[in-house]
């Protein structure tokens, strides 16, 4: 049940992977390869998150993870059919596709918190916001439709965002835990109440059955003795 947690970890990694582009250049991978490393994570950030947002939620789609996972192989191979003349067209298509997803993922999970009234609602509803606006910059910066200092900012504002909700989720798992912990223990109190309540009962039981077939010897006995006297008198 507590699934959302490795999403939540993959998507970390994933998206530490894609800030990590300004020293993919000193590799020397070209442009291709560049573009289309960064899509492709891109792509496996976005499944991360929508899965992480979806597992967050208790709600499981099998046909939504159908379809991330379909959508995660076609990127490569239409990348790989566009070529090094149109690659950078198609990932900008497939960007603001993953983009698009994730925002209507986050919506989605939003209404369904403050349906659900959830009391990290508006913790989360902060993290959230700030870690999209810190993605936005961050795509934006490196389509170089920013200033060097705002490209900058996502540097320092999305890991914080991603350390704060990390920290709520360490949180709600431990109260989880402490909750679990809570109704073992009130668990084997009943349990031991009950055993007690069951060998109270079955000692009574014991008791009525050995008075009763007392009763039923004493009665058998006095007309024994009621039918001997009887002939004897006779």
């Amino acid at each position: 049940r507590e699934q959302h947690l490795l999403y939540f970890g993959g998507l970390s990694m994933a998206w530490a992977a894609v800030t990590l582009r300004p020293w993919w250049h000193g590799l020397g991978l070209g442009r291709f390869v560049t573009e289309a490393a960064m899509v492709c994570l891109i792509g496996v950030a976005a499944l991360l998150a929508i899965q992480f947002l979806l597992h967050f939620a208790r709600r499981r789609s099998r046909h939504a993870t159908r379809f991330l996972v379909v959508q995660s192989l076609l990127v490569p191979l239409s990348l790989a059919l566009a070529g090094s003349q149109q690659v950078h067209a198609v990932a900008s298509a497939w960007s603001l596709l993953f983009v698009v997803e994730a925002l209507l993922a986050i919506a989605w999970f939003l209404r369904l918190a403050r349906v659900a009234r959830r009391r990290d609602f508006w913790p989360i509803v902060a993290l959230v916001l700030v870690t999209v606006v810190m993605v936005g910059i961050e795509l934006a910066g490196q389509r170089w439709l920013l200033p060097t200092l705002w490209r900058t900012l996502p540097h320092v504002a999305t890991p914080l965002a991603f350390m704060g909700m990390g920290l709520l989720l360490v949180h709600q798992y431990g109260r989880a835990l402490r909750s679990a912990e809570e109704l073992r223990n009130s668990l084997e109190s009943r349990i031991r109440d009950s055993t007690a309540t069951m060998e109270r009962n079955y000692a009574q039981m014991a008791e009525l059955r050995v008075e009763q077939v007392t009763q039923q010897e004493r009665k058998r006995i006095a007309a024994d003795l009621h039918d001997d006297l009887g002939a004897k008198l006779l």
